[in-house]
């Protein structure tokens, strides 16, 4: 379900995204699994007393565990977020297309301000 709400929000929503905005999901993995590490050392366990909150963050196999978390950090979050700036881009183009009022007047703008860096130039 939060795909579909993801897909849904991309299809209607004017947010930009652009592809230097992947350290946010990033970032906030390498907290999250600093995070579960400590809680690891610090001897937490799950409610049914497993040393691991989840089986893929099991620190137990600390080999396992980095390989898949830098594989997730390094490989899966920048396909996504690749993907969804994409649908954002193939959104943005179809509403100029069909003239959408919005981006069509950032796109007068954006024009406009380039004629006047032109124009400072010469």
């Amino acid at each position: 379900m939060p795909g579909m709400y993801t897909l849904l929000d991309i299809a209607v929503s004017a947010t930009p995204r652009r592809l230097l905005h992947a350290y946010q999901p990033s970032a906030f993995l390498t907290i999250y699994t600093l995070f579960n590490l400590i809680y690891y050392l610090c001897g937490g366990v799950d409610y049914q007393g497993r040393p691991a909150l989840y089986p893929v963050l099991d620190w137990t196999r600390p080999g396992t565990t980095i390989s898949i978390m830098a594989t997730v950090l390094l490989g899966l979050i920048p396909f996504l977020h690749a993907i969804i700036c994409g649908l954002y881009a193939a959104r943005v183009k179809a509403w100029r297309i069909l003239r959408i009022s919005r981006y069509v007047r950032e796109e007068d703008e954006t024009d406009q301000v380039e004629q006047a860096a032109q124009e400072q130039k010469v």
